[in-house]
């Protein structure tokens, strides 16, 4: 099966092999973003095979941005709000990116634009910023008949503009980059989780005068076959030769090659490769929440506990992440225990189920994807709607089979 049909199933075995992973759509939807309201033409090069970067360039497209596209390069002709033309609806997806970068660039403009997203997306929290674009006076509401309604111009009267970063950094890189030829000037507080997301918009930012932008390696992405090959063998990623600064989950191979596991940097790939036995881990998760899924899965087979803190944020992402780990770890029979109060996740190592498993996921690619490490690692399984994959990483099945 592949990963177009309703389920995949999963054949358990090491991982010995070469293969590439997706660009960052993080950086790619900020990318994007910058290059429409940026005076084009303005390129961007090596974007990922993403569900949340086509739904942006879509989205793009529907506001009134012509965009010429090659291979994985993009040129964007024009830009908002100089082609905005009338009222429109928006159509974008299920993307958090997508959909709280876009809301912030509408209200550059002046005509009036519904957002309407997608699935979990239409749950997931937008209250901080609509909140900080209303005391920049922008007209803004929610209903159950248009989603999020949004009219602009910002008022650049209003200099200075706090917006709370405590259930995501992306609120205030949305406003950053919507406000980046402004007066006004945003200060992120409650700035505890993904602090390397918003130096990235920044350094995106700084970039403009260039009307060029490249996208690296994700991380987040390579995070699966490093821990994969880590825990049962070995891989070498081929398109990966450095990391980046601005990428915090690039945390995990720092993780790895202190718990002894074997890691070389070449001028043609990264190597990782298995170590027999290991300790647990004590890692503060503020910066890179969404390694938290893979750590684990590192956890699960290391030799004692291993302790995570500030992970609260996981209940906020496209599924509770926390409860839905927790549910693999209980198949796998694996000890562990989240302390709400102290916001603190142990998880003692040893796999004492090792049986096939069956997982139905809510709506999350990486739910999917660290499912399939622990069914690779043991007796296989099954997994559902393998499809969720492609928010992030299209061809993961296949890269890693």
């Amino acid at each position: 099966m592949n990963s177009k049909t309703l389920a995949y199933n999963v054949i358990a075995g090491p991982i010995s092999k070469h293969l590439e992973v997706p660009t960052s759509k993080s950086h790619a939807n900020r990318a994007l973003i910058m290059a429409a309201i940026i005076p084009g033409p303005v390129t961007v090069e090596n974007l990922p095979q993403s569900e949340d970067v086509e739904w942006m360039i879509k989205s793009l497209v529907q506001i009134g941005l012509v965009i010429e596209r090659f291979d994985s390069n993009v040129k964007i002709e024009n830009s908002f709000p100089e082609c905005e033309t009338v009222d429109k609806t928006i159509h974008c997806g299920e993307g958090g990116t997508t959909t709280r970068f876009l809301a912030a660039m509408l209200a550059r403009g002046q005509k009036r634009y519904v957002l309407e997203p997608e699935g979990p997306m239409r749950e997931r929290p937008m209250e901080d910023l609509i909140e900080s674009l209303e005391k920049l006076n922008i007209k803004i509401s929610q209903s159950d008949q248009e989603w999020l309604t949004i009219q602009g111009p910002y008022d650049q009267s209003i200099r200075d503009i706090e917006i709370s970063c405590a259930k995501s950094t992306q609120f205030a890189s949305a406003l950053a980059m919507a406000l980046y030829d402004h007066k006004n000037k945003v200060i992120p507080t409650d700035l505890h989780y993904s602090k390397d997301y918003w130096e990235m918009t920044l350094d995106l930012i700084k970039q403009k005068k260039k009307k060029h932008y490249r996208v690296p390696v994700d991380f987040s992405s390579l995070s699966y076959p490093i821990a994969l090959a880590f825990v049962t063998g070995e891989v070498w990623v081929d398109n990966c030769l450095d990391r980046d600064i601005f990428q915090a989950d690039a945390s995990l191979v720092d993780y790895i090659g202190n718990l002894g596991g074997l890691v070389r940097w070449t001028n043609k790939a990264l190597y990782v490769g298995k170590v027999a036995g290991f300790s647990g881990l004590d890692v503060d998760c503020s910066t890179h929440p969404d390694l938290v899924p893979t750590l684990a899965y590192i956890a699960a087979h290391a030799e004692g506990e291993s302790h995570f803190s500030h992970v609260k944020i996981l209940r906020h992402k496209e599924s509770d992440r926390i409860a839905e780990v927790q549910k693999i770890l209980a198949h796998y029979g694996v000890k562990n225990f989240y302390d709400e109060s102290k916001d603190i996740w142990t998880i003692t190592g040893g796999v004492k189920n090792t049986s096939a498993f069956q997982y139905s996921p809510p709506r999350d690619h990486r739910m999917v994807m660290t499912a399939y490490l622990f069914m690779r690692t043991h007796q296989g399984g099954t997994i559902e709607h393998p499809e969720y994959v492609k928010k992030s990483f299209a061809d993961f099945f296949e890269a890693l089979a």
